[in-house]
């Protein structure tokens, strides 16, 4: 397995896409098959992870995970989008309390059902549901259930927008993946009867992965480490050591006996802490689904 293959972690700045960060790394690193776990909207920065090589393969598993945010909200401002981005439908004066906002965020901690923000990357019949908006298409997405595990109120202002008093708060939110932090903010401010939208959002953890371990984009070279695939699924499943005298079987995709208690998936790797295959465990044998290495590499070896 060569140094391309692994998981890269780029803290993306404002103001371009999550193909453009991919866009991005592909140039750079003169590698075609990169993807990415988890889309960041332009106007979101921070923690997004990316496959690179047969670190795709590895996505699968952690895609899902939950993510942390920080993000500052306007309470008093909506807009079509909800967030900053977009054209302002109305702007309500207030001056919220702690008190009143903390027994709202409650309500919104746990098991919910949320219906995402209309301009987003949801496709509707094949087609990004921002495009359908801002091509005039009046859409309303369906409701779906997300899980909010936390939701911190970390600072409240009073500011003014359009000669307005609103009231601006920072909060972190730990969630389900597929929850919308700008959906939250919408349907807090339609709780408090004076609408919102989010100002900043930053992804600060994407399952295992965070800010500690992204680097700035515009610091990526050909020479960028990436988090190798053996490493990655130390920190993602179960792993076992296995010898040599399996790893020519697991190359051609057969199963192997392996006399341990069933735990799925489980990852295997040699003795160097590289990984071999990812695969299920029944009964002491082990089948491949994703394997990480050629019997053409083992010759080279």
């Amino acid at each position: 397995m060569g140094v391309s293959d692994g998981i890269l972690v780029i803290n993306k700045p404002l103001g371009i896409t999550s193909h453009d960060v991919v866009a991005k790394v592909r140039k750079t690193l003169g590698i075609r098959k990169v993807g990415h776990a988890g889309t960041l909207d332009p106007e979101a920065s921070g923690v997004l992870v990316l496959g690179v090589n047969r670190g795709t393969r590895l996505m699968q598993y952690f895609v899902g995970d939950n993510k942390r945010y920080e993000a500052k909200i306007r309470l008093g401002v909506a807009t079509i989008s909800d967030d900053a981005a977009g054209e302002v439908i109305s702007v309500t004066p207030n001056s919220l309390t702690v008190e009143q906002i903390t027994v709202e965020l409650n309500n919104f901690v746990g098991s919910i059902m949320q219906r995402p923000s209309s301009v987003s990357a949801i496709k509707v019949n094949g087609t990004r549901a921002h495009d359908l908006v801002r091509a005039g298409v009046e859409l309303v997405l369906p409701e779906r259930p997300v899980t909010v595990h936390q939701i911190e109120l970390t600072g409240i202002n009073g500011v003014t927008y359009s000669e307005k008093p609103i009231t601006e708060i920072s909060v972190k939110v730990h969630c389900s993946s597929g929850t919308y932090v700008r959906a939250l903010a919408r349907d807090l401010g339609a709780a408090l009867k004076v609408g919102g939208s989010v100002l900043s959002l930053k992804r600060t953890q994407a399952g295992v992965f965070n800010l500690a371990d992204a680097i700035e984009l515009a610091d990526l070279t050909i020479d960028a480490k990436l988090l190798s695939p053996g490493d990655v699924a130390k920190r993602i499943m179960n792993v076992q050591v296995i010898n040599s005298a399996h790893i020519l079987d697991l190359a051609h995709g057969r199963s192997i006996l392996l006399p341990t208690p069933d735990t799925n998936p489980l990852a295997l790797l040699d003795e160097a802490g590289n990984l071999i295959s990812i695969g299920e465990l029944s009964n002491g044998i082990f089948q491949p689904v994703n394997v990480f290495v050629t019997p053409v590499e083992l010759l080279d070896v």
